[in-house]
C-alpha cells in the first residue's frame, strides 16, 4: 500500500506548521501570539493570565515561555487539554456559571492581567451563520472576562470580519481606553480572522446588561435611505461604500414612462434608474405625443450618460405632459368658490365696519367724560351707521348662487332702505379717516416715548447715555448763549453798554490777561528750574526728573479749556473712525479726489424728506438705513493702535498724584537753589568749604525722612479711648500693659525653646 499524505488545503502545511513542529509547539497558532506580543509587549509584564478556548494549548506554551516565573496561568476549554507543567487547565464551557465558579476558586483574590481568547465555533454550515456564532462567542468571552480582569488589564481576542464586527468594536470601546485591530503574519491571508487588542480596562463599577447581551448588541437596524446621485450637481458626488441592494444582481434598472410622469420625486427616480421605457399602450401614446421629440426619446434610452441639460429637458417634458393631462375645473365648482369668496369678503367688511364704529363710540364716551363734547353728538354719530347693502346671513354659501345674491341686493335697493344707510356710513368713515389717522400717529408717538422710558429704566447704560446727551445739549445751549452775549458786546449792534458795564468788561479782560501772564511766568520758571537742575554739579543724585508738558499743563488754568476745545475739534474734524481714516488714506494716495467724494455724497439717502415723520421711524432709519463705507485693514490697525495708546495713559488720579509730587520737588528744588546761591555768594568761607556745605545741603534734600509712628500707652485718659488720642498728630499706635506682658512672654518662650534644643544636641 502506498503512503497516505496529509491534506494541504489552504496551504495548511506552510512554514509556520513546520516551525511549530520543530520548536515543540502544539499548534501553528502559537506564532500568532508570539507576533502579537512582539508588537505590544504585554506578556513580560503580566503575573496572572487566563486563556479561554485554549485547546490544544499552543498559546499556553507561549505564555509559559514569555511570562515571569511563578506566574499564574489558567487554560479553559470544552475539550480536555494535555497537561503542561506549571499551568492549570480546566474543562468547562465558558458560557456557563460553573466555569465562572471554578475560575474564581483557582484565582482566589487575584485578578487577571491578561485574558486571551482564540476560540471559534464549528464552521461549515453557512458563512453568515458561522460569522455570527463567532462574534457571539467573542461577546460571551468578554462577558466572562470583565468579572476577572484587573483595572488596566488587556483582553486579546480573535474576531471574524463580518457585518457584526463594528458592533463588537463599539462594545470594546465602551470598556477599554485603547482598542486596536491587527493581523499577524502567521495568520493566513485567505482567512477572515483578525485579532483585536483591547488595552487599559476601565473596570466600571456597574455595567449595563444590554452591553453584553448578543440580542441587544447584534440587533438588526433598519438601514437608512440609500443615497441617490444628485443629477443636477454631479460634481458633488461622493463614494458611499454601502454595498448593493438586496436582489439587485444586474445593477440595471428600468422604469416605465407612465411611472416617471406620475412620480412625486422625479429627480430621485432619474438618479436611481438606467432607462425609461415605453412598453405599454399608455406609454406608446406618450411616445407619439407632440411634446415627445426625438431628443427626449434618445435621452430615455440611457439615463446614466446624460448631462445636466438633458436632465432639465426631461423634467420640462414631464411638466408639460402633466399640465396637458390636467382636467379643466368644473364650471359649477368655480362659481361656488367665487360665491364663497364674495361671502367671506362681505363678512370681513362687516366686521371691520362694526369694529370701527365701536372704537369711535368708545372715543366719544371718553371725550364726553373729559367735557370735550356734548352728549347730543353721540346720538348723531350713532345714527350714521346704517345697515349694509345686503346681509351675508341671507345668502347660503352651499346652496345659493351669484344670481340669488344679486337678487337679494336688488330687492333691498327697491325697498330704498339699504342704499342711503350704506352711503351715510361710508361718508362718515371717510370723514373720520383723517382724524383717526392723526390720532393713531399721536398714539404711536406716545407709545414710543413710553417704550423708551421703560427701556431707560431697565437698561442702566441707555439711561447713562441719555443723561450724557441731555447734559451735552444743555452745555451746548449755554455755550451758544454765551457766544451770543459776547458777539452782542463786541459788535454793539443790539444794545449800548453803559460806562459801568464797560469797566466790568475791561476788568474781566484784564483779569484774564493777567491770568494768562501768570500762567506763562509759571511755565517759564518751571523751565528754568529744569534747566538749573540739569546743570547741577552732582550728577550722581537725580532730584527731579524732567517735567512733561501734559503734567505742566495740568496746573494751567486755561489748559483744560484748550483741551476741551481740541477734543471738540477732533471729534468734529478729526480722524476718529475707520471710515474717516480710509477716506484720508485714499485722498493722500490719490485713489480718490475731492470731486469723486462730492459725487459719492449724492445717493438715495441724500434727499430723504424727514419732515413730518414720527420719531420712532426716524430712530429706526438712522440706525439701519445708512450707506456702508468701505474700510481697509490699515485703517482698523491705526485706530486700534490709537486706542491702545489711549488705554496706556494713566488715570486722572495717578496723573494728579505725579503732578503733586513733581510740584513738591520743584518747590524743594527752588528752596535749595536759593540756599545754595546764598552760600555761594558768601565771602566768609573758602571754595572748598562752600562745596562741602552745598553737598551736605543736597544730600539732606535728597534723603526723605520716614514718618515715625508715635506709641501711645493706653492709660489715664487714653484708657478705653476708641478714637484718636488728644494732642497726637500723624500716625500712632495704641499699646497697653497686657500687650507688653504678652510680648515678653513670647520672648521667654522663644528663648526657652532655643535652650532646650541646644541641650538635646
Amino acid at each position: 500500500m502506498g503512503k497516505r499524505d496529509k491534506k494541504t488545503g489552504k496551504g495548511r502545511l506552510d512554514k509556520y506548521y513546520h516551525l511549530a513542529k520543530d520548536q515543540g509547539y502544539r499548534a501553528r497558532s502559537a506564532f500568532k501570539l508570539i507576533q502579537i506580543n512582539k508588537k505590544y509587549n504585554f506578556l513580560e509584564k503580566s503575573r496572572v493570565l487566563i486563556d479561554l478556548c485554549a485547546a490544544p494549548g499552543g498559546w499556553l506554551q507561549v505564555a509559559k515561555k514569555y511570562m515571569p516565573s511563578q506566574s499564574l496561568i489558567i487554560g479553559v476549554d470544552l475539550v480536555p487539554i494535555k497537561p503542561i507543567p506549571g499551568i492549570i487547565t480546566l474543562q468547562d464551557d465558558i458560557t456557563s456559571d460553573k466555569c465562572r465558579a471554578n475560575l474564581r476558586a483557582e484565582l482566589k483574590h487575584w485578578k487577571a492581567d491578561v485574558i486571551l481568547h482564540d476560540g471559534a465555533p464549528n464552521v461549515g454550515v453557512a458563512w453568515i451563520q458561522d460569522a455570527y456564532s463567532q462574534c457571539e462567542l467573542t461577546l460571551m468571552a468578554l462577558k466572562l472576562s470583565v468579572g476577572f480582569l484587573t483595572q488596566g488589564g488587556i483582553f486579546v481576542t480573535k474576531v471574524f470580519r463580518s457585518a457584526d464586527y463594528n458592533n463588537l468594536l463599539w462594545v470594546f470601546n465602551q470598556l477599554f481606553k485603547s482598542v486596536e485591530a491587527t493581523k499577524p503574519a502567521s495568520s493566513r491571508i485567505v482567512s477572515a480572522e483578525i485579532f483585536v487588542i483591547c488595552r487599559d480596562f476601565i473596570a466600571p463599577k456597574k455595567i449595563d446588561p444590554k452591553l453584553l447581551d448578543p440580542r441587544a448588541v447584534f440587533k438588526e437596524l433598519n438601514a437608512g435611505p440609500s443615497r441617490i446621485l444628485d443629477i443636477l450637481h454631479p460634481e458633488k458626488k461622493r463614494r458611499h461604500r454601502e454595498g448593493y441592494e438586496d436582489g439587485n444582481y444586474t445593477l440595471f434598472k428600468s422604469v416605465s414612462a407612465i411611472e416617471f410622469i406620475d412620480s412625486e420625486d422625479p429627480i430621485k427616480l432619474l438618479g436611481d434608474v438606467n432607462q425609461i421605457t415605453f412598453d405599454n399602450e399608455e406609454a406608446m401614446e406618450l411616445r407619439q405625443h407632440k411634446y415627445t421629440n426625438e431628443d427626449i426619446r434618445t435621452s430615455c434610452e440611457d439615463i446614466k450618460v446624460l448631462g445636466k441639460r438633458e436632465f432639465k429637458d426631461l423634467l420640462k417634458w414631464r411638466k408639460k405632459i402633466r399640465e396637458w393631462e390636467a382636467e379643466p375645473e368644473d364650471e359649477d365648482k368655480a362659481i361656488q368658490e367665487e360665491l364663497d369668496r364674495l361671502v367671506q369678503e362681505s363678512k370681513t367688511k362687516t366686521k371691520k365696519l362694526r369694529r370701527k364704529a365701536n372704537e369711535k363710540r368708545q372715543k366719544s364716551v371718553v371725550r364726553m367724560q373729559l367735557n370735550m363734547i356734548t352728549p347730543a353728538d353721540i346720538g348723531i354719530e350713532s345714527n350714521k351707521t346704517g345697515e349694509l347693502m345686503f346681509d351675508p346671513k341671507e345668502v347660503d354659501g352651499t346652496e345659493a348662487s351669484i344670481i340669488g345674491m344679486i337678487a337679494v341686493a336688488l330687492d333691498k335697493l327697491r325697498k330704498g332702505k339699504g342704499e342711503l344707510a350704506e352711503l351715510d356710513a361710508l361718508d362718515a368713515l371717510d370723514e373720520s379717516d383723517s382724524d383717526n389717522l392723526d390720532e393713531l400717529e399721536a398714539d404711536m408717538d406716545n407709545l414710543y416715548e413710553e417704550y423708551k422710558e421703560r427701556r431707560a429704566e431697565r437698561d442702566a447704560k441707555y439711561a447713562a447715555l441719555k443723561r450724557k446727551a441731555e447734559k451735552m445739549e444743555g452745555l451746548s445751549e449755554d455755550v451758544a448763549v454765551d457766544d451770543m452775549e459776547v458777539d452782542s458786546i463786541s459788535k454793539g449792534n443790539d444794545t449800548d453798554l453803559s460806562d459801568k458795564e464797560e469797566k466790568i468788561v475791561e476788568q474781566d479782560q484784564e483779569q484774564s490777561e493777567s491770568g494768562d501772564a501768570k500762567s506763562n511766568t509759571l511755565k517759564r520758571k518751571a523751565e528754568e528750574m529744569d534747566e538749573s537742575s540739569d546743570d547741577t554739579e552732582d550728577d550722581d543724585i537725580e532730584i527731579v526728573p524732567k517735567a512733561d508738558e501734559s503734567e505742566e499743563e495740568m496746573w494751567d488754568a486755561n489748559a483744560s479749556d484748550e483741551d476741551e476745545e481740541k477734543m471738540k475739534k477732533a471729534q468734529t474734524y478729526g480722524l476718529t473712525t475707520a471710515e474717516a481714516i480710509t477716506l484720508a488714506q485714499q485722498l493722500v494716495n490719490r485713489q480718490k479726489t475731492t470731486g469723486s467724494l462730492i459725487d459719492d455724497g449724492f445717493n438715495r439717502h441724500a434727499f430723504n424728506d424727514r419732515i413730518g415723520l414720527p420719531s420712532w421711524f426716524l430712530d429706526d432709519e438712522t440706525k439701519h438705513n445708512k450707506p456702508n463705507l468701505p474700510v481697509t485693514k490699515e485703517a482698523i490697525r491705526v485706530l486700534r493702535e490709537r486706542m491702545k495708546a489711549l488705554n496706556a495713559r494713566p488715570i486722572k488720579k495717578i496723573a494728579e498724584a505725579k503732578a503733586r509730587k513733581k510740584m513738591r520737588a520743584v518747590k524743594k528744588l527752588t528752596k535749595l537753589q536759593k540756599k545754595t546761591e546764598a552760600v555761594a555768594e558768601g565771602k566768609d568761607m573758602t571754595e572748598r568749604e562752600k562745596a562741602d556745605v552745598i553737598a551736605k545741603m543736597v544730600n539732606k534734600a535728597a534723603t526723605t525722612k520716614k514718618r515715625q509712628v508715635k506709641v501711645v500707652v493706653a492709660r489715664g485718659t487714653n484708657k478705653g479711648n476708641k478714637g484718636r488720642p488728644k494732642g497726637v498728630k500723624g500716625r500712632y499706635k495704641m499699646v497697653d500693659a497686657r500687650m507688653k506682658k504678652e510680648v515678653r512672654a513670647l520672648k521667654r518662650a522663644d528663648k526657652h525653646g532655643k535652650n532646650s534644643k541646644k541641650q538635646k544636641r
